[in-house]
């Protein structure tokens, strides 16, 4: 029998050999892998010396005479990358995560240093000639080519064949537009508060989240404004008030510090895009995205608009009906509505209730099961490590194949405050041939287990995990390529492999293997899963409009006119793709943390893009065996390990045998 205590004392077995401090060095037999700086003085110490190996590296470069090779050239330029790299990836996560104050504005700095190093490379008219001239080499190898192709666009697009002028404006709006971001992120970490909830307002809660929460003298429940803490309130409380309030708590945070730092950020941003010469700031990044132009961004979106309306309109209708229920004149889905009134028809017209699915997905189940199953499919096995942690609750483990240590990862899964609210997948330390393995982190929000609480997942909250996952295996299987820079496929592809694994949680096969009773052991049930999923496709058109919303907000931000009213637009565009009545007092773009992101601003359709891709790579599986590892391993090979060496498209081709189409993805959309 598998109860409570049984479950927390394998976390606190588990975690014991893991947590800080442990010392620095890796099992014996394992390679030498970096350590962590565990002071802001030594990040900042081994920073400097990565941007001085950069430099010299770049001075080396421009240095060259006679012909340019790929010897002289184009490795030089890609070790500068590395070295940048080297600095600046592990500084983001330590900014995002590390409890001392000290090490978190360090790690700013070293960001702000490495955004900017990066920046004056990729300006340099003399680097910029010097790898063009590579363009004329003939006897290259199969990706150089391809490399080349990339990286030279990437010139053009940063600016490097402008005027000196231009360049330097550049250079300045570059280094304002990373404080921007760093500033906007921050205000969303730095914006953690609490809302009180009397007791007759917490009617409808589950038992274990009001177990969770201590109430205060008055036997007032207090909840923070972290999304683990407001999503159950959301999803069950029975009084519409408190929804009310909860969502527009949720969506607030940031507000209103946000509102000034997302105009600067957006004003910034145009200025960059019309001096590079582009219209936008959106035409910017669609420059290396798969869509290609933003024109197709507006065409994808439109399509995705079409294939959910009638849907989206039908199941707003039974939502509704749901609602009327309990309030018979009701004329309106409200936002605060969806989530309420989702879960009770799931229940009533699907026999489906997460509470019965959660006991069998504590967290420490769910964690073990990811790992078994990563394994029969790809062939590897995880072995937790000793080493320098930044908090006691973080997991550090080895990745093997065939006896050898192929990467690692770190795994910050619990909120605390002063950390990033939010759940992503982070890259460490890239993994390049020849220098070093791939090192990677998830930063999640999950609620903890404790000696009391085996913290009971949903199935949602489970496919999260899955789904950070899958980006981190990809990184790891990525992690073998010769250049730096195409470690990475297009970011409009990166979301379809950690979608995909999320597929194997809808399997009642693979849920068999780990998905047991907390209590008694027994196995979850193929009759519970098959109503799991059922319940689980119906509103799929509502809250990919929910999407939708969200992805026109991204790209009206970045293509719009110049001091545009972010409030009115967000406002107009929810009433458009979504319906309802916009919540007054509600600023969800000051929470929208993508819209501080350099990677998503104005392309956060990326995610149903890769949707589309995962829903169809999904067809190139053994339906009946989803734990087949033939078709598992011939697409880590042909899909995830090749990273951004091919276009992406050629990736899901040579899986598929034919380029990727939407029929998958409308399926599903219409399925219930």
């Amino acid at each position: 029998m598998r109860n409570v205590r049984h479950v927390f004392l394998v976390s606190v077995a588990a975690m014991a050999a893991l947590v800080y401090p442990c010392g620095t060095r890796a099992q014996q037999g394992s390679p030498r892998f970096w350590a962590l700086p565990t002071d802001a003085a030594s990040l900042r110490k081994e920073a400097d010396t990565t941007f001085d190996r950069a430099r010299a590296l770049r001075r080396q470069l421009i240095a060259v005479e006679g012909q340019r090779t790929v010897q002289n050239t184009l490795v030089p330029f890609d070790e500068i990358l590395r070295n940048i790299g080297l600095a600046g990836a592990p500084a983001s996560t330590l900014r995002d995560t590390h409890p001392d104050a000290a090490m978190r504005q360090a790690a700013i700095q070293v960001q702000q240093q490495a955004a900017a190093l990066r920046s004056e490379v990729m300006l340099d008219p003399r680097v910029y000639r010097a790898i063009s001239a590579l363009e004329r080499l003939d006897g290259l190898d199969a990706e150089t080519p391809y490399y080349l192709t990339k990286v030279l666009k990437e010139f053009q697009t940063a600016g490097a064949d402008k005027s000196d002028e231009v360049r330097e404006q550049i250079a300045a709006l570059k280094k304002e537009i990373v404080k921007l971001q760093q500033d906007f992120r921050s205000n969303i970490v730095d914006g953690r508060a609490t809302l009180s909830l009397k007791p007759e307002q917490m009617e409808g809660l589950p038992a274990d989240y009001l177990k969770a929460h201590t109430p205060d003298d008055q036997g007032n429940l207090l909840i923070t404004n972290d999304r683990v803490d407001v999503q159950p309130v959301v999803a069950y409380a029975n009084d519409a008030t408190v929804r009310r309030r909860a969502s527009i708590f949720l969506r607030n945070r940031g507000y209103p510090a946000n509102m000034d730092t997302l105009d600067k950020l957006i004003a910034a941003r145009r200025r960059l895009a019309l001096l590079a010469g582009f219209p936008n700031f959106a035409a910017v990044q669609m420059e290396s995205r798969m869509a290609g132009s933003e024109a197709r961004q507006r065409e994808f979106l439109n399509e995705v608009d079409q294939a959910t309306r009638d849907a989206a309109t039908k199941q707003m209708d039974l939502l509704l009906a749901a609602k009327r229920k309990d309030e018979p004149d009701a004329t309106l889905v409200e936002m605060w509505d969806v989530d309420y009134y989702l879960r009770q028809i799931k229940e009533q017209r699907y026999q489906f209730d997460e509470q019965e699915a959660r006991p069998y997905f504590p967290y420490e189940q769910v964690k073990q099961g990811l790992l078994e199953i990563s394994t029969k499919l790809f062939g590897i096995n995880f072995r937790p490590l000793q080493t320098t942690v930044w908090h006691p609750t973080v997991e550090a483990y080895e990745v093997l194949e065939g006896g050898k240590v192929i990467g690692r990862f770190y795994l910050d899964m619990f909120p605390r405050k002063d950390k990033y609210q939010h759940f992503s997948s982070r890259l460490l330390r890239p993994g390049v041939a020849g220098k070093h393995l791939p090192e990677s982190i998830l930063v999640c929000n999950f609620t903890a287990p404790t000696e009391n609480d085996p913290a009971l997942m949903t199935p949602a909250a489970a496919r999260t995990f899955f789904h950070e996952f899958g980006h981190l295996l990809h990184r790891l299987f990525a992690g073998g390529q010769r250049w730096m820079r195409l470690l990475s496929p297009e970011r409009d592809f990166t979301e379809a492999p950690s979608q995909l694994l999320e597929e194997w949680l809808r399997d009642p096969a693979v849920l068999a293997t780990f998905a047991r009773h907390y209590e008694t052991g027994e196995p979850i049930s193929a009759r519970l899963v098959e109503r799991m999923n059922r319940a689980s496709k119906f509103g799929a058109a509502v809250l990919t409009r929910r999407q939708l919303f969200a992805a026109h907000v991204a790209l009206a931000y970045e293509s719009g006119e110049a001091n545009l009213d972010t409030d009115a637009l967000a406002r107009a565009l929810y009433e458009k793709y979504f319906g309802g009545r916009y919540p007054e007092g509600m600023h969800p773009q000051c929470s929208f943390s993508h819209l501080g992101s350099g990677g998503y601003a104005g392309a956060y359709y990326v995610y149903q893009w890769s949707l589309v891709i995962a829903k169809d790579l999904l067809t190139g599986f053994n339906r009946k065996n989803l734990l087949d590892p033939v078709p598992a391993r011939r697409y880590r090979n042909l899909v995830l390990s090749p990273g951004g060496s091919k276009p992406a498209a050629t990736l899901v081709e040579d899986f598929l045998g034919r380029p990727f189409n939407l029929q998958a993805y409308r399926e599903w959309l219409q399925a219930e």
